[in-house]
């Protein structure tokens, strides 16, 4: 039996860029849990949300002992589950103790914890994949995601012990999402090479010691520092020595040196409907719905074990009728109302600010209002011009929002062409409908632009990544 405190929220979190690491506090200023420690707690969300780093974030709590002691979420969530997962493949004699219970309960038992919101729960493990959460005078049934039985029965073997403690990891993750068969993947992109951690270090190089090499095209994410300039950048020593040897642990499992988190602007991209294993956010958002590959949000670390594997579970998204929007976002009438000023070129002119932040503001608000859903967004084809930059700046700030790896735009994106499948689409969602009001624009807006009032001075101005170009440093 696991008793524990309770940390609640209706707002899912990404833990890469909301956690801590190193103590477990909430660190994400616009969530509703800042400033609180997640460590040893029972932490009820709906899922997780934005980057596919929240992994590395986790293996990083396990192993600095500061994981909360259970997480219930409303929706499986393969991302954080990867980071426990391999914690236990690779560093089960260290951390056997701090691997958290991770279990989905469903949107009923979810809003009734919610209602509820008792100070303390109680986790009983009922056999080795089957657990009761006590919730006062009640009881909610649920799987252990880290302990489901294997689905897969797609025969793999084997070369190295590298390869064979990815494919464990593969068939486990599988197992979260019922998958039977694994499928062959055309490429791979490795968002892991970001160094937040002692313990992805140590990941990557046991995947080296143990013979590992990739088997198909695989690209390399932005590292965490300059590899050669480090040192004029004012770089910490340290930081660039471990970022660096991550860095060189990929390369020598065989990636590509292409360190760039836009790797769909690269000669080797995929074409539609290939199936590849991307991380990185805005990537496998870009990906899928630009391009009309198919890959999900795979976690850090899932990335090189696919790589190695050469596979993935046939599941989500690369699965025809899994592709489907299951919510329409409608910004028509916003949109419309926008139009005199976009094409007078005056407060949204295409020269300016205005109009280039447009495309990441909604981005940021259709990620929030899919709720986890794959959207169809109405509106966008009334717009004079829809660049691949534009819709690059709104992949990247959908990812961060959004769980779902896929967006439709209604007659841009290359599923959404014809009017008859716009239509169909729209039928298919049923009552699943919101629409985009100026007042969420500007909240948007104010959220982007939410730094301390108090303080005069600027203390940081960033070049975004993968937002910026190199021509819009002199248009700037």
């Amino acid at each position: 039996m696991s008793k524990g405190d309770v940390l609640y929220s209706s707002v899912g979190i990404s833990f890469w860029g909301g956690i801590d690491p190193l103590t477990g506090n909430v660190i994400d200023t616009t969530h509703p849990l800042h400033k609180e420690s997640i460590s040893n707690k029972i932490l009820v969300i709906p899922s997780g949300r934005g980057s596919c780093t929240g992994s590395q974030v986790m293996l990083e709590l396990i192993l600095n002992g500061k994981a909360p002691r259970a997480i219930i979420l409303r929706d499986p969530d393969s991302i954080l589950c990867t980071g426990a997962i391999i914690a236990e493949e690779f560093f089960q004699y260290e951390c056997k103790e701090n691997i958290p219970i991770i279990c989905a309960i469903g949107e009923e038992n979810f809003t009734k914890l919610l209602d509820d919101k008792y100070d303390s729960l109680s986790i009983e493990v009922l056999c080795e994949e089957d657990i009761c959460i006590h919730n006062g005078e009640d009881e909610i049934l649920a799987k252990d995601l880290l302990k489901l039985k294997n689905t897969v029965d797609t025969p793999h073997v084997t070369s190295s012990k590298a390869e064979e403690l990815a494919l464990r990891t593969i068939k486990r993750v599988a197992a979260i999402s019922k998958s039977k068969e694994l499928i062959p993947i055309s490429s791979a992109h490795i968002d892991a090479v970001t160094y937040i951690g002692q313990g992805g270090l140590r990941f990557v190089k046991r995947l080296v010691e143990f013979g590992g090499k990739v088997k198909v095209n695989t690209t390399l994410n932005s590292q965490s520092c300059d590899r050669r300039r480090w040192k004029e950048l004012g770089v910490d020593k340290s930081l660039a020595h471990n970022a660096n040897s991550v860095g060189d642990a990929y390369l020598y499992l065989g990636c590509e040196l292409s360190f760039t988190c836009a790797p769909y602007l690269l000669a080797s991209k995929p074409k539609k409907g290939d199936n590849i294993c991307w991380g990185e956010s805005n990537a496998v958002v870009y990906s899928n719905s630009v391009i009309g590959a198919r890959t999900e949000k795979y976690a850090d670390y899932f990335d090189i074990c696919a790589a190695i594997c050469g596979v993935v579970p046939n599941t989500g998204v690369h699965i025809e009728e899994n592709r489907a929007p299951t919510i329409v976002i409608d910004a028509t009438i916003l949109i419309k109302n926008l139009l005199p000023s976009i094409k007078a070129k005056d407060d949204l002119s295409y020269d300016k600010q205005g109009f280039d932040s447009f495309f990441p503001a909604m981005g940021l608000i259709c990620g929030n209002l899919s709720d986890g859903g794959i959207p169809l967004i109405l509106g966008f084809d009334q717009l004079p011009t829809v660049s691949s930059d534009h819709l690059k700046a709104f992949c990247a700030a959908f990812g961060t929002t959004g769980s779902s790896p896929l967006f439709h735009m209604a007659k841009i994106t290359p599923e959404t062409m014809g009017v008859m499948t716009v239509t169909k689409m729209i039928d298919n969602c049923a009552d699943k409908y919101v629409e985009v009001t100026k007042k969420d624009l500007c909240h948007a807006y104010e959220t982007l632009d939410s730094g301390n009032d108090d303080q005069e001075d600027v203390s940081l101005i960033a070049l975004g990544n993968p937002h910026l170009r190199y021509v819009i440093m002199f248009i700037s």
